[in-house]
């Protein structure tokens, strides 16, 4: 509307400057005083788009020694009912807000009964005071309230400051970041000073300081009115620090008040920290001692092919040694060298197919070794990987009568941290090993499927062991919750499973399972995930 009334009347739109606030008059007068003590040609118009700003305004240019309406013009919109008892009083547009919400509601009515209805304009009326060089004919009226007004507008701006304050600190998920997020409000509250002494989250004496301001310009307030403030940041008998604040009187309270605060967000950082540090001591436990398990298992397997192919090198040495002899002794005759060379093809091929098992068994303990010993991520087949892992556990159901089926798709690829993936299947692999068939003791099928799915794809691990009940299904991602502690569960397979797959590889887990009628997990990637 302001550009189209330029231009109607031929005026130069260029010389418009706008500038963004927040309906606020806090945003508003700092937002103002940037500017004004930027700009090289002063305006001699401010039009706002609430009254609150045009506040936020007339409080910046008294804050610059700038008069109003000497040296500038200030414009609002709305007529909140303190507008004309501002100093100057502000210059505004009525906003019939309470009549066009009954004109409204009567619409409705009429909308409501299945009457037609009209469209209604409902007109603004424009209020000149004093902010644009206007006088009022009740001047001296206003002029005998405008003490007791303006005390309770200046209360209201500030009770509306420290809401904000509050706001800012319920926000906020970072103690340290908070003091430049309300030093506005701070300064508009006549707290010109902060200084937070925080200590270490582990308890340590050292401290670092927060302050609300590097360089404090002493003598710009009426210090006399002001004092200092010191507040112990404690919670549940805990101390984080203390802060030690230079306010006046009137924000007093709200210092006391958000202090507490303050160390409430240091408590629950201190939590947030440990329960980290537990479940990624928790983690690496788990995977080393998974690693553990890889480590025993491939050196179990290697053993074999290596004993083998021990043998059959012996076995050629001595077959060697015999035939140089006879050499040597002139003995040696055609069917001898014949029976030589086809028992060394023999030993050869022994010995060849010993070292490329070796060697197999070696790659795959590598790959999955390094993958779960760095996070990492990298693009894989799944269905590649998921048989790698299987491969490197066959040593934990060798001795078992337990078959592990897989109906993988080949065609399945994602970029993720594969050996997330191996722990992941590992601990649900043991678990129902251990909890599904007494670790081993008795007999089943475990089967592992992939397949594509809406969401990318579903990996399902199913088997025909004894199941669980409803009420272990409930607990069972709780840390430490065992049906078999007397057989050496420890309670935090599943809970690993679970926060690996929520928190790392980001996908969803189902579980359906009764009682002796087996158990079965699926792993659904969230939409984000899949690639």
């Amino acid at each position: 509307a302001l550009f189209d009334v330029y231009r109607e009347k031929g005026l130069d739109t260029e010389r418009i400057i706008v500038l963004d606030s927040n309906f606020t008059s806090v945003h508003a007068q700092h937002t103002l005083r940037e500017y004004w003590l930027q700009a090289q040609t002063k305006p001699n118009l401010i039009i706002c788009a609430n009254d609150l700003m045009a506040k936020g305004a007339l409080d910046c240019l008294t804050e610059l020694n700038v008069k109003c309406p000497e040296h500038c013009w200030i414009t609002g919109f709305d007529d909140f009912e303190y507008a004309q008892f501002m100093k100057p009083g502000l210059t505004t547009v009525h906003y019939p807000a309470q009549d066009m919400g009954l004109r409204t509601g009567r619409m409705a009515l009429k909308m409501i009964n299945g009457e037609d209805v009209n469209d209604i304009i409902v007109s603004t009326i424009p209020k000149f005071r004093g902010s644009t060089g206007h006088t009022s004919s009740d001047s001296n009226h206003m002029r005998e309230r405008l003490m007791d007004l303006w005390q309770f507008i200046q209360e209201r701006d500030a009770t509306a400051r420290k809401f904000a304050v509050v706001r800012q600190i319920h926000g906020q998920q970072d103690a340290d970041i908070i003091l430049d997020e309300i030093d506005f409000e701070l300064d508009a509250l006549s707290i010109d000073e902060m200084i937070i002494f925080k200590r270490d989250w582990h308890g340590s004496r050292n401290v670092s300081i927060i302050q609300k301001k590097q360089n404090v310009e002493f003598g710009k307030k009426d210090l006399s009115k002001h004092y200092w403030i010191f507040c112990p940041l404690e919670t549940q008998h805990n101390n984080y620090g203390y802060a030690l604040t230079r306010c006046d009187k009137h924000s007093a309270e709200l210092v006391e008040f958000f202090c507490p605060q303050i160390s409430e967000i240091h408590h629950r950082q201190v939590i947030e920290k440990k329960n980290n540090q537990l479940r990624t001591q928790n983690e690496l436990s788990e995977r080393m001692a998974s690693l553990g398990r890889l480590v025993a298992g491939v050196a179990h397997e290697v053993n074999t092919p290596v004993g083998s192919g021990k043998l059959a090198a012996s076995s050629l040495l001595n077959d060697i040694q015999h035939l140089k002899n006879k050499l040597q002794n002139n003995q040696i005759t055609r069917s001898d060298f014949d029976r030589f060379l086809l028992e060394t093809e023999e030993h050869a091929q022994l010995i060849y197919n010993s070292l490329d098992r070796a060697a197999g068994l070696i790659s795959n303990f590598k790959l999955v070794s390094v993958d779960q010993s760095v996070e990492s991520t990298r693009h894989i087949l799944l269905s590649e990987y998921v048989n790698l892992v299987v491969s490197s556990l066959r040593h934990e159901f060798k001795s078992t009568t337990i078959v592990i089926e897989t109906d993988l798709d080949p065609e399945i690829s994602t970029e993720t941290y594969p050996g997330i993936v191996a722990q992941l299947l590992t601990n649900v692999l043991l678990n129902s090993k251990m909890h599904g068939f007494d670790n081993g003791k008795a007999s089943g099928t475990i089967k592992i499927s992939l397949a594509k799915d809406p969401t990318g794809f579903v990996l399902e691990i199913s088997d025909n062991g004894t199941g669980a009940t409803q009420e272990t299904i409930e607990s069972i991602f709780e840390p430490f919750y065992t049906t078999a502690r007397s057989k050496g569960g420890s309670g935090l397979g599943m809970y690993i499973v679970f926060n690996i797959a929520s928190q790392k590889l980001k996908w969803d887990i189902d579980i359906q399972s009764e009682l002796n009628d087996g158990f079965c997990i699926s792993f659904r990637p969230k939409k984000e995930s899949f690639a």
